[in-house]
């Protein structure tokens, strides 16, 4: 999780009282209650795969995908973000050079 107190874990029942349970709910048995067709998806081709798929159709279909554990969705997050600032900031660096050489000339 992203909350701040996600880092005092099991001390505080983090899962107990703050995440969101994902174990006890069944998309296929929403789909199912709904009469919607229902399909799992691994990875992101199999995603669009199932997607363009339903589109073409053009009937609703329950699509889920299976995602990393929250403590991998975390460091995934948090590794993007890295990248992302440090792109940001080369960008902004190279901008401010040119912009004192423009200043110069």
């Amino acid at each position: 999780s992203f909350l701040p107190i996600a880092g005092h874990g099991s001390e505080v029942s983090f899962d107990e009282f703050f995440g969101t349970p994902t174990n006890t709910f069944s998309f296929e048995k929403g789909a199912t209650a709904f009469d919607l067709s229902y399909e799992q998806v691994v990875d992101s081709k199999s995603f669009e795969e199932t997607y363009v798929a339903a589109l073409q159709n053009r009937m609703p279909k329950v699509i889920e995908a299976i995602v990393a554990p929250r403590e991998a969705n975390v460091l995934i997050h948090k590794e993007i973000t890295r990248l992302t600032t440090n792109l940001i900031d080369s960008f902004l660096q190279q901008e401010n050079g040119l912009d004192e050489v423009s200043k110069s000339l």
